[in-house]
C-alpha cells in the first residue's frame, strides 16, 4: 500500500469516518470505499429503492440496535488513485469522541453448557433436527494496526472475502469469509450451499472423507436453497457437491447458477428468502432461529449477517462468518457449530475453537 493511501486510513479511523475496505474471493486487490452520508435501516426492502452504488452491511436478526448499514460510495481509492484531496479534507475534520469499553466479554464454558443442554433438550422433543450455537471468544487488543491485520488477512486466505468496516457507531469490524450468500453479473446469479466443518490438521483437501450425518446435513442445506431458487427460474443448474478449505477447516459445498437476469427488487426478495440459511441458524429453519433467539445470552450482531458491495446491475454478498469486532482494549471474535442430537459438548467447543483460529492467527504476527 502507498504511503498516502496508508495515511487515508489511519485519518478515517482517527476521524471516526464510515468507510470499507474489501477484497473479493482469488483477487489481490483490494478497494477503499467512504461514505459520508450513509443510511441505515432495518427493512431489507429499502435496499430495493436504492439506485446508487455502494456497500451493504446487515446483521443477522435488523433491528434499531444493530440496523442494516447502506454506504453509497461517495470516494473509492485504490493503489493508483490521487488522494491528496482526501487528505487534506479528512485532517481538517475533528478527532471522534472514544467511547467507554462496550466489548463483550468470552462466553464462559458454563455458559455455553447450558445453552448446549438447552438444545439437547429441543432436539430430543423432535421440534428440530440441528441448530447453530454461537460463542464470542475475545483477545487482548496488539499493538498491530487494524491495516496490518486486514492486509495480513488478505494474505492468509485469499480465496476467502476479506473485509475491513467501520460504523457510525464508532465498532470496527472485520473478517474473512468462505461463504457466498449472493452473486448477481450480467450473465445472472450465483449462490452456494456450504455446511460440514472438518479440521484440515495438515491433511489433503482431497483426502477429506464426509460422514452420513455431515452429507445429510449439507443436503438440507442445498435443498433449502434450490428451493428458493426454483420460485424464481427453472433454469437453476446445480453442481456436484465438493470439499473446499477455508484456512484449517474444510467444508462441504454445492453452486448454484442461474443464467437468468432479474431486476433488484426480485434480487432483493431472493436475499430475503436466502438469508439466514439453515446453515446460520438450523433444521428447520424457522424453529432453530427461534431457539437460537431464546437461548444465546449474547447478541449475534453482525455475526451471519451479510455483507457486500452492490452497484447498478451487480452485487457480491457474503454471509458474515470468522469475523471480530475490534474494541478499545480487546478483540470480540464470534463463531459457532451445528448441534445435533448426537453431538457432544467437549467436541462442539473444540470446533469453535479451532473457528476461532482463523482469526487468532493472524492477530499477534
Amino acid at each position: 500500500m502507498n504511503a498516502s493511501l496508508n495515511r487515508i486510513h489511519q485519518l478515517l479511523l482517527q476521524k471516526g469516518m464510515a468507510f470499507v475496505r474489501y477484497s473479493l474471493p482469488e483477487s489481490t486487490e483490494s478497494t477503499t470505499l467512504i461514505s459520508y452520508h450513509p443510511q441505515s435501516f432495518q427493512d431489507l426492502n429499502t435496499l430495493a429503492d436504492t439506485e446508487e452504488e455502494g456497500f451493504v452491511f446487515a446483521p443477522f436478526v435488523a433491528d434499531k440496535a444493530f440496523p442494516i448499514w447502506y454506504y453509497k460510495t461517495d470516494d473509492i481509492l485504490n493503489e493508483s488513485t490521487d488522494n491528496q484531496n482526501i487528505i487534506d479534507y479528512l485532517s481538517g475534520l475533528a478527532d471522534r469522541k472514544k467511547r467507554g469499553p462496550v466489548y463483550p466479554e468470552s462466553t464462559p464454558k458454563s455458559e455455553y453448557h447450558s445453552a448446549f443442554n438447552t438444545y439437547l433438550f429441543a432436539l430430543n422433543s423432535g421440534r428440530l433436527d440441528k441448530a447453530i450455537l454461537s460463542k464470542i471468544v475475545t483477545h487482548p487488543k496488539s499493538k498491530t494496526s487494524p491495516l496490518a491485520i486486514y492486509t495480513k488477512l488478505v494474505e492468509t486466505y485469499p480465496t476467502a472475502f476479506v473485509y475491513m468496516i467501520n460504523l457510525p457507531s464508532g465498532e470496527l469490524w472485520m473478517g474473512a469469509t468462505p461463504e457466498r450468500l449472493l452473486e448477481q453479473d450480467k450473465e445472472g446469479i450465483k449462490t452456494m450451499a456450504l455446511a460440514g466443518t472438518q479440521q484440515l490438521d495438515y491433511r489433503k483437501v482431497k483426502a477429506i472423507v464426509w460422514k452420513k450425518k455431515e452429507i445429510e446435513e449439507q443436503a438440507y442445506v442445498k435443498n433449502y436453497v434450490l428451493k428458493q431458487l426454483n420460485a424464481f427460474s427453472d433454469r437453476v443448474q446445480v453442481s456436484e457437491n465438493y470439499t473446499v478449505a477455508a484456512g484449517n477447516l474444510a467444508h462441504l459445498r454445492t453452486d448454484f447458477v442461474v443464467n437468468q437476469d432479474f431486476d433488484r427488487a426480485e434480487i432483493v426478495k431472493m436475499i430475503s428468502l436466502l438469508h439466514p440459511t439453515p446453515a446460520v441458524c438450523g433444521i428447520p429453519l424457522d424453529a432453530s432461529k427461534a431457539l437460537i433467539l431464546d437461548t444465546e445470552k449474547h447478541h449475534r450482531e453482525y455475526y451471519t449477517g451479510f455483507l457486500g458491495p452492490i452497484n447498478s446491475h451487480s452485487l457480491a454478498l457474503y454471509v458474515n462468518l470468522r469475523c471480530m469486532k475490534i474494541e478499545q482494549e480487546k478483540f470480540a471474535l464470534y463463531v459457532g457449530g451445528g448441534i445435533t442430537r448426537d453431538s457432544k459438548l467437549e467436541k462442539e467447543w473444540n470446533e469453535t475453537e479451532a473457528k476461532a483460529q482463523t482469526l487468532l492467527s493472524v492477530l499477534t504476527f
